[in-house]
């Protein structure tokens, strides 16, 4: 493993990423929720904040798998067979649950092509995160060269581009989710840079940690003022997600201080355990079950809460059960 220095605060983010992915499938997972259950609490109801916090620690854990030099190919299958055979077995049970199968719709949906060709709509997050892997090793040739021009630019890039959309109204559809993290990804692969430095005093500081925990401030202040009143149309066209960027840094930060000053190893486990799973969970909580919460509320004749814990607990039964077979067979086949 990569040292990092934890008095450096990026450094934290290194020791407790399994743990803040597994915040952040929680967060995402009560996010959810609210499409479905009345729950009027704003930390809940911008819940999607979590995803933006998964793609700045992809970032972050890319950057330290380069430093390992992988070869092209191994750097492809490493990531890839992490995703593509949880993928077909959910899009399998997708199509179960549906009563119907199509070859041609399963593929398209199982290779991505079918979200970027607006031909079929599944999910976003998995074709997202195959761009960013198939890009990341000519991205980061050129940022050991010149890694601050090159992070201001995948910055302002899409932020400048998010805006033309808005000014020419063109609509992106569920795209404008890819688009709007951009951003975030390539700061976590700065993130991860900054936490090896022990040359720059700066990070070590308690101002320094104090700018950034005000910089998530002012995106949460930003973001409730969007949220409240802000018309929906704009929402969709990327104003809802973009003031994460201000938020995902500072936040994560504070809660790997937290999780540090309350050293609990039983809550480090229990998230470690939400971390390890967090795709699996996500991909079943979002497409298996949540989908049915509303059918099985009206079927069941139950309250519309306790329908929701049982989704949330089916799920994490289920993703557990999916991650351990998907190690087992992989590992059998020598893929890991």
């Amino acid at each position: 493993m990569v040292s990092t220095s934890t008095s450096n605060c990026f450094g934290l983010l290194s020791k407790y990423r399994t743990e803040l992915m597994g915040i952040s499938v929680i967060w995402i997972m009560l996010f959810h929720g609210t499409f479905h259950v009345d729950i009027n609490f704003f930390p809940v109801k911008i819940g999607f904040a979590g995803v933006d916090i998964f793609f700045m620690l992809s970032g972050f854990g890319l950057y330290f798998a380069s430093l390992k030099k992988p070869s092209l190919l191994k750097f492809y299958k490493s990531r890839f067979i992490r995703i593509f055979p949880v993928y077909a077995v959910v899009i399998l049970l997708y199509f179960a649950l549906k009563g119907t199968f199509d070859i041609k719709e399963y593929l398209l949906i199982l290779s991505t092509v079918g979200f970027w060709t607006g031909e079929v709509s599944f999910e976003w997050f998995v074709p997202s995160i195959v761009v960013f892997y198939l890009g990341f090793p000519l991205y980061i040739k050129i940022f050991r060269k010149y890694p601050n021009i090159l992070t201001i630019l995948a910055i302002l890039g899409p932020l400048a581009f998010i805006i033309m959309t808005v000014l020419m109204d063109i609509n992106l559809g569920l795209k404008v989710l890819f688009f709007t993290r951009i951003p975030i990804f390539f700061v976590g692969v700065w993130l991860a840079k900054q936490s090896q430095n022990t040359t720059t005093p700066l990070y070590s500081k308690p101002q320094f940690r104090i700018a950034l925990y005000i910089l998530s401030l002012i995106g949460f202040a930003v973001l409730y003022y969007i949220h409240t009143y802000v018309n929906a149309y704009w929402l969709w066209k990327g104003l809802y997600w973009l003031p994460i960027l201000l938020i995902a840094p500072g936040l994560s930060i504070c809660l790997c201080q937290l999780l540090d000053k309350i050293s609990s190893i039983r809550l480090s486990h229990i998230l470690v355990f939400f971390g390890s799973i967090s795709l699996e969970l996500y991909l079943l909580h979002e497409r298996i079950f949540y989908p049915y919460i509303k059918p099985w509320t009206e079927k069941l004749g139950i309250s519309e809460y306790l329908v929701l814990l049982m989704a949330g607990i089916l799920s994490i039964i289920c993703a557990y059960l999916l991650h351990k077979s998907m190690n087992f067979i992989l590992g059998k086949l020598k893929l890991l």
